[in-house]
């Protein structure tokens, strides 16, 4: 990994960013379960496909830094496997907490 990229990863005050931009992604992905349970159904299975869907994406993004050389690919992979269970396990959060108006 290039040293610039770790140092700025490792750097305490971006922290607040970091988080900032985390939560967004977790409304996005209760969002994303919402828009997506009337047609798949409620429940783990559609919070699941969400998650699945949104790691993706942000993989296919992560892969193209990688095929710049930001990244090794052990870095891209190690990281896409974190980022899954990260992602699953947050939008079964979220989904477990979401309701629907009334």
């Amino acid at each position: 990994m290039n040293p610039l990229i770790w140092a700025n990863a490792n750097d305490p005050r971006k922290l607040p960013a970091f988080l900032l931009i985390d939560f967004a992604l977790g409304i996005l992905l209760v969002w994303l379960y919402a828009a997506i349970r009337p047609r798949f159904g409620a429940g783990v299975a559609t919070a699941v496909k969400a998650a699945v869907f949104a790691w993706m994406l942000g993989g296919s993004v992560w892969y193209l830094f990688t095929l710049l050389g930001l990244f090794s690919y052990t870095s891209f992979l190690m990281g896409m496997a974190v980022s899954l269970a990260n992602t699953i396990a947050s939008t079964l959060v979220g989904a477990k907490l979401y309701k629907e108006a009334v």
